[in-house]
């Protein structure tokens, strides 16, 4: 369960326009005093910045009724751990259940167990090879392992964390343990919270950067949506599902050509979700990365005016409206001039004109929309989340 945190997302602006105008003044007291060295701001005065965000951003104390309950369900793990199912899907079933002792630093996990049938194991071939690239095989630590070896957590903390495999042979179901994410998934969170400009461009800022964790491993996602972007204990995102996933590989010399770009082999990927799919996935063109791009810009509509861009009940002409029709924002919910351009941009039917397609999530970046991120912090999760998780100790 969420609660919002306590502090508002007006406080939130106007600590950040008081930090501007401190440091505007600061800069000009420098250049009236020649110091040539003052334009960028020193790792203290960084570090204060982050710190009147943090305040602004700072968590409630008030508890609310624990996420799960009963866990002493009647399936076990092969450990012997007992389960409490959470949900079933046609692939795969997903329970929550007591850590063995083996993983340090974990209370609760998550364990998904695959059907098994032709098609659950092709996607949980693919969830596998994606998560193991992701997380570099090296599955023993990565419950407490998010460092990028220079003391900083690694931006793939917005991944969700693959624990270990249980693969007892063909005739068993194929399990993973993976992080337990309390908090349920942002289609939840845009159902019931009331959410801020500020609150969306948190959440899109941190989905944009686990995309480009994700893309910087060779990998499209193929298939982001709101339940499929988890909220973790700690009130910030993981992405999770890579089953229907891709790999770009880097070109050879043999390649054909035109299955090439900007040295990349690009790939014809089915369309995963209709609502979220790109034209160029619906049409099995050739594409790469930007079609994950494309459904984050779905997400961002879907949080803005709370439902998908294009909505047809006929599922063959809605596919045709996603590839054809101009996108258009309701004139009855207020949004402002930023986010709307962001949303266009990222809404563009020809790919390699969308935001993203040239330099990914540097693009992104750039945009206003996001003018008042300090990317660095973000990457970090060094931004208190709008959200926080009820405390479970208390009743």
């Amino acid at each position: 369960m969420l609660r919002k945190r306590e502090s508002s997302s007006s406080t939130l602006q106007q600590q950040l326009q008081q930090q501007q105008l401190q440091q505007e003044l600061s800069n000009a007291e420098s250049d009236a005093s020649g110091d040539g060295d003052s334009a960028t701001p020193s790792g203290t005065e960084a570090a204060n910045g982050a710190g009147q965000i943090a305040q602004a951003l700072s968590p409630s104390t008030d508890s609310a009724e624990p996420f799960c309950e009963g866990l002493d369900g009647d399936d076990q793990t092969p450990d012997g751990c007992a389960v409490h199912a959470l949900q079933e899907g046609a692939y795969a079933r997903i329970f929550v259940a007591h850590a063995p002792n083996s993983l340090e630093g974990a209370d609760l996990i998550a364990i998904k167990e695959f059907k098994n049938t032709p098609q659950a194991r092709e996607e949980s071939r693919r969830e596998l090879e994606a998560l193991q690239i992701l997380w570099g095989g090296n599955l023993s630590n990565n419950s407490n392992n998010n460092s990028n070896g220079n003391g900083e957590e690694s931006i793939g903390v917005f991944v969700i964390k693959l624990l270990f495999v249980n693969d007892e042979g063909p005739h068993a179901p194929l399990r993973f343990g993976l992080e337990f994410c309390p908090a349920g998934d942002l289609f939840t969170l845009i159902r019931e919270q009331d959410l801020s400009e500020v609150d969306i461009a948190f959440y899109v800022a941190e989905i944009a950067v686990a995309l480009e964790y994700v893309h910087a491993h060779g990998i499209v996602h193929g298939d982001l949506k709101p339940e499929n972007v988890c909220i973790a204990a700690n009130g910030h995102i993981r992405l999770i599902d890579f089953g229907v996933s891709s790999r770009i590989l880097d070109a050879s010399p043999d390649d054909d050509l035109q299955f090439v770009e900007r040295g990349k082999r690009l790939v014809v990927t089915s369309s995963g979700t209709l609502d979220y799919a790109s034209p160029e996935q619906i049409m099995r063109m050739l594409h790469s990365f930007e079609a994950d791009w494309w459904s984050l810009g779905v997400v961002l509509y879907e949080m803005i005016f709370g439902d998908v861009p294009f909505t047809n009940p006929d599922r063959e002409a809605c596919a045709v409206d996603i590839c054809t029709v101009p996108i258009a924002f309701p004139s009855d919910v207020e949004a402002s001039d930023a986010v709307c351009h962001l949303t266009s941009c990222l809404l563009h039917k020809d790919r390699r004109h969308r935001l993203g397609f040239a330099a990914g999530l540097a693009e992104l970046q750039n945009h206003p929309f996001f003018s008042w991120v300090d990317w660095n912090i973000l990457e970090i999760q060094g931004y208190q989340p709008p959200f926080l998780v009820s405390d479970s100790g208390e009743d």
